[in-house]
């Protein structure tokens, strides 16, 4: 008992240092994503521990985010330009960058006194968006040496591939990142040691469903995300249809992520019977899991892998890669069941043996619901503060 009162009695003093610091996070965006939904969750968690947490947007996409986070319960500062955020910068104690062409925005205030400390949160090694090429191949994940030696073909021929690797070797910057996957990515790749911060969902909105309601068909969920290549849409259609083929009327397949008018997704294999229910929000995505039995997430690779998080906290047994950040809270046959996700046979030859056995799928459903609560936007938070202003 003296432990617990000790150990509370520490944390208590650490939050001394978070009272009232002033925090402005970079949110550059019209259209949200798991990476801005994180940023929004841990904020609000951060402002609960009484941080002065402001989001800062470009007034030209103030309808857009609005409408995406109605009655968001966070101050957002909007500017007109890029020049304009130094100066607001300048009365937050810290300013976090959270994309990679963000970092440079923040240059000037190098050269100002008393600036603001700066922070740039990590979620993904973004340089590998623009050499999806490679990432397709599962030997390209083997080697970090080898990736290491093809990151320098990419650095001289993509300027953008170069800005983002620049992006982590600025000086005064404190690096903070999501899982050990990309912790690991940024020490061998580019030499950075960045502070963990956790894996993390909204446990607010993502909760164990009430008890589901007898369906005919076992429901196979995947969100399709085909402006994104690392998500593998063209692959994870193949693989549902396949699934269909063989499973006809006794699974019911429902995508989302990508307009069904998308030009993008028609250009897909999407000749079989399944839902797309097009672009969804947050209390949409929970709705979806709330009927589903299955997750399937066939991603070449994840950073960490939120949706499959958020359906782990519904109930839902979770199909993932094994390469990423998703081993963080996803333990294969555990909680969860991890694929190789480069081979399509490996994809379908997982979700048969999940449609198979249902000792197997309910067992991982309910531990996967019992795991997950260790990941909340809380517990991120105070890892952030802590970084960020006490002892980590």
């Amino acid at each position: 008992m003296r432990y617990a009162l000790g150990h509370s009695a520490f944390f208590l003093d650490k939050m001394k240092n978070w009272q009232n610091k002033r925090l402005l996070i970079l949110l550059p965006l019209r259209e949200s994503g798991g990476g801005s939904h994180v940023i929004v969750h841990e904020a609000l968690a951060l402002q609960r521990l009484g941080v002065d947490v402001c989001l800062l947007n470009f007034s030209g996409h103030q309808q857009d985010f609005e409408r995406c986070y109605p009655a968001l319960a966070l101050p957002v500062h909007y500017v007109e330009q890029v020049s304009d955020i130094a100066t607001v910068a300048m009365t937050f104690d810290v300013v976090m960058a959270t994309v990679y062409f963000t970092v440079d925005w923040l240059a000037p205030l190098a050269k100002r006194a008393n600036a603001p400390a700066l922070a740039y949160y990590i979620q993904d090694f973004e340089p590998w968006f623009f050499a999806d090429k490679l990432t397709r191949y599962r030997w390209f994940w083997r080697f970090p040496r080898l990736r290491r030696r093809l990151a320098g073909f990419y650095f001289r021929r993509s300027a953008d591939f170069r800005c983002a690797w620049l992006s982590y070797l600025q000086p005064n910057f404190k690096l903070l990142t999501k899982t050990r996957w990309n912790q690991a990515e940024l020490l061998s790749q580019v030499g950075k040691q960045a502070c963990l911060v956790g894996a993390s969902y909204a446990q607010n909105q993502f909760k164990p469903a009430i008890a589901k309601t007898h369906q005919p068909a076992l429901v196979i969920s995947a969100m399709i995300r085909p402006a994104s290549p690392r998500r593998a849409a063209s692959h994870t259609m193949q693989v549902l249809k396949h699934l269909k083929q063989r499973w006809q009327d006794k699974i019911d397949i429902r995508i989302f992520g990508v307009d069904a008018k998308d030009p993008d997704y028609l250009a897909l294999e999407h000749d079989f019977s399944h839902q797309n229910l097009g672009i969804l929000s947050q209390a949409q995505v929970a709705d979806l899991f709330a009927h589903s039995d299955i997750f399937a997430d066939f991603s070449y690779f994840q950073a960490m892998g939120l949706t499959a998080m958020e359906a782990m906290a519904m109930g839902v047994t979770v199909i993932c890669p094994q390469i990423g950040g998703a081993s963080s809270f996803a333990k294969h046959q555990h909680n969860a069941y991890l694929v190789d996700s480069h081979s399509e046979k490996a994809c379908l030859r997982g979700v048969e043996i999940l449609l198979k056995d249902k000792t197997l799928r309910q067992r991982l459903a309910q531990q996967a619901q019992r795991d997950i609560q260790a990941f909340s936007s809380d517990k991120a938070a105070k890892k952030i503060a802590a970084c960020l202003w006490g002892q980590n």
